[in-house]
């Protein structure tokens, strides 16, 4: 698999330390995205293969609607709690409904681990009508503000 992402060089991790933080935390990411309205910023679960992130909403929500006339994107996955880290970045969306569903299960496992509670069995009686959402990034930075607020 290639790595299309330019690793920022004000990134305090490496792509393995990158890798390791998006795999180890159920963190949303935040997804800015512009719209007709101006600019939007949607909380979504995601998955992340090392080189894409995947996200899955409803074809006819507003972030999929959007995505289809703007795919440009900001990216931002961080902690909300101290001390504070995460990463942030820019790319692009491909919004692709044949894989609506299968990304929504991959969600489901990462963030609920039980495909039979009640939110699980909701979302997958809407599944026909996800889309999956590929965010490709351009480049990627991360910091780590651990040592500075050690002892907050």
């Amino acid at each position: 698999m290639s790595e299309p992402y330019r690793l920022h060089r004000s990134s305090v991790w490496s792509r393995e330390q990158l890798t390791a933080f998006l795999t180890e935390h159920k963190l949303p990411l935040r997804l800015g995205i512009e719209t007709d309205s101006g600019p939007l910023v949607v909380p979504l679960w995601f998955d992340f293969d090392g080189r894409d992130f995947w996200c899955a909403t409803q074809g006819d929500a507003l972030v999929a609607r959007a995505l289809r006339a703007h795919p440009g994107c900001a990216i931002d996955v961080s902690t909300n709690d101290i001390p504070y880290r995460g990463l942030r970045g820019r790319g692009q969306v491909a919004c692709l409904p044949e894989l609506g569903s299968e990304v929504l299960d991959r969600l489901i496992q990462r963030y609920l681990s039980d495909d039979q509670n009640r939110l699980a069995r909701w979302l997958k009686s809407r599944s026909e009508a996800e889309v999956a959402l590929r965010v490709t990034p351009n480049w990627l930075t991360s910091w780590d503000f651990s040592d500075r607020m050690r002892g907050i």
